[in-house]
């Protein structure tokens, strides 16, 4: 966005109902889980102000907040991180970029003393999954009390953009403080230009959601499968530098599989702290060096954290054995990972059969707003939908499809009741699924009574 000269801008959020949608009261952290729905203005801009996409308008956010803190924690009366003072000392923070107090040297983020936000979920994307649900956790955390699965999750996220960073500057080394040597390698290989010196890249990135499948604490190295649902669009880099835009949006599932020492300790006040030096608390820098530029000691601790060692599909035979060590069959009757491939979808299958009505296309812009999609990337959506560049796994069978007409129906019943606007859009939906319009009645009806209970 940088090299383009635009950037994203948010106004005048008012937020207009939060309320706690999941309490996790694990045995080594706590996790509160609050639903907030607000409008917001959220558009794009160039360096001088023009207006690039998005409009001036209020548009409907709805997003999940994840908070965590350590059992034994107290809410202080004077007010704590969220107010701008230290939870343990109390005085107010002036931080430096390793986030301790200046005046009592507590790692104020790591969740001793008060909650820390860790996660940010769209609507359409979360979905309450306590972490002892979790294949492995409980026996993870019996070895190692200060594992924490939100850390997981940050860190992978974490791996996720070093790796797109990779692939956009053809260079891991951004990767070698978060992976193996093995897989830095087999990535460097992969990096490879085409035999005419272009590379395809990933454009515009955006990640659905972050979830472990399941985790393996055993000798030598315990091993978590998590699963990062995306998309993107493609250019085409020269050798030049110059990039052509490529018409294609993908979305795609991509399993991480990282690797710990079995046997590993954490630290209990770096647990949330994904990307930075156990040390010091500084965060690792841009320019690879194996040791932290603030206090000298290395950056990887191989007995101690956690690696990237692979990245797979989901077909592929390692995802498809620890699926099934972890008892957890491929999924069948699969949902959308997230609004924004709910709505990809929805295009699909309206264009699929060469006619959009102009009312569907309106219908189209409700659903999209409601799930953060902009007017802009919608366009984006259909133009590539009817030139066969849109790539996303559709359902396979009508059973699927109404699990997928489902999907929507429960976002839409999120907040109480469905609007007449949203069940236009379920039945137009419907009508191109070829449901009638009695099926479509008894899946909204369905669902309802399943959001109620």
């Amino acid at each position: 966005m940088k090299r383009r000269g635009v950037h994203d801008a948010t106004e005048n959020w008012l937020v207009q109902e939060r309320k706690i949608a999941q309490v996790d009261p694990g045995e080594h952290f706590q996790t509160i889980t609050v639903r907030f729905r607000a409008t917001s203005e959220i558009y794009r801009k160039d360096a001088a102000g023009r207006l690039v996409s998005g409009h001036k308008l209020p548009q409907r956010i709805v997003e999940y907040c994840s908070f965590v803190r350590k059992p034994g924690a107290a809410t202080r009366t004077s007010g704590g991180l969220l107010e701008g003072n230290c939870p343990n000392c109390g005085t107010p923070l002036h931080l430096n970029e390793t986030g301790i107090c200046g005046s009592c040297g507590a790692k104020v983020w790591s969740g001793r003393y008060d909650w820390v936000l860790t996660e940010i979920i769209r609507e359409g994307e979360w979905h309450a999954r306590p972490h002892n649900e979790v294949p492995g956790v409980a026996a993870l955390a019996a070895a190692d009390p200060a594992f924490c699965l939100q850390h997981l999750h940050d860190r992978a996220n974490a791996m996720f953009w070093r790796r797109i960073t990779a692939w956009q500057l053809g260079d891991v080394t951004l990767l070698r403080n978060m992976a193996t040597a093995d897989y830095c390698q087999t990535l460097a290989d992969e990096l490879a230009p085409n035999p005419d010196g272009t590379r395809r890249i990933p454009a515009e990135p955006v990640i659905g959601s972050v979830e472990t499948e399941g985790i393996l604490c055993e000798s030598p190295f315990d091993q978590a499968l998590v699963r990062i649902n995306w998309s993107s669009g493609g250019e085409c880099l020269f050798p030049d530098g110059r990039r052509q835009p490529i018409l294609q949006i993908r979305f795609r599932a991509s399993f991480f599989l990282l690797t710990r020492r079995h046997g590993a300790q954490g630290s209990l006040d770096d647990a949330l702290s994904s990307s930075h030096c156990r040390g010091c608390g500084a965060p690792v820098t841009a320019s690879y060096s194996a040791l932290c530029q603030h206090c000298g000691i290395p950056i990887v601790d191989e007995d101690r954290d956690w690696l990237l060692a692979a990245v797979y599909f989901e077909d592929e035979p390692p995802v498809q054995a620890l699926r099934s060590r972890f008892r957890k069959v491929a999924p069948t009757g699969r949902v959308p990972s997230s609004g924004r491939e709910l709505v990809a979808w929805m295009v699909q299958v309206m264009v699929a059969d060469g006619t959009v009505e102009a009312e569907e296309r309106a219908l189209l812009e409700t659903v999209a707003a409601r799930h953060g999609v902009a007017a802009s990337e919608l366009e984006l959506l259909v133009v590539a939908a009817r030139a066969g560049e849109l790539e996303l796994e559709l359902p396979h069978n009508a059973s699927t499809a109404r699990n997928w007409l489902g999907t929507l129906a429960a976002m839409a019943l999120a907040d109480g009741k469905a609007s007449e606007e949203e069940k236009k859009v379920m039945q137009a939906l419907g009508r191109h699924l070829g449901l009638s319009k009695k099926k479509i009645r008894e899946i909204i009806s369905g669902t309802r009574t399943h959001h109620c209970q």
